[in-house]
């Protein structure tokens, strides 16, 4: 079964969409909310109470707990933080205890990562191959 894709445009002048999506889970809650900055607000919500009331936010499901969490980094941050002997995949510090997480999302003014040219290597020395941008 393919996965559900739901996109957000971010022009609500060219395309009307909704300022709110959210996705509700037995446990919780995922939202991505638009500022009117045009930027967006990501958010990861468990349900610490639970309510048969529709109109309650955020505790209509079942309760949820955190079990398990991550923070990825992209390569060059992933490779630097190995080199200093930290963990290059963390958990988020407490994340058992939380029970709302959010990111606020703009988009760069950077151009995709090149790893060409970049003389990046695996750690017999041989050159880096794979997916390479450019």
């Amino acid at each position: 079964m393919k996965p559900v894709v739901i996109e957000v445009f971010g022009d609500k002048h060219t395309k009307p969409e909704p300022e709110q999506h959210r996705i509700s889970f037995p446990g919780g809650e995922i939202s991505v909310e638009r500022t009117s900055d045009g930027e967006y607000w990501a958010h990861i919500h468990v349900n610490t109470h639970y309510s048969e009331e529709p109109n309650l936010t955020h505790v209509t499901s079942k309760r949820g707990k955190i079990v398990h969490s991550r923070v990825d980094f992209d390569f060059p941050e992933y490779e630097r933080r190995g080199t200093h002997g930290l963990k290059t995949i963390p958990e988020i510090p407490n994340a058992e205890d939380a029970k709302h997480i959010a990111v606020r999302i703009a988009i760069a003014d950077v151009e995709k990562p090149k790893l060409r040219g970049l003389g990046l290597t695996n750690p017999d020395g041989s050159p880096l191959k794979g997916r390479q941008w450019g």
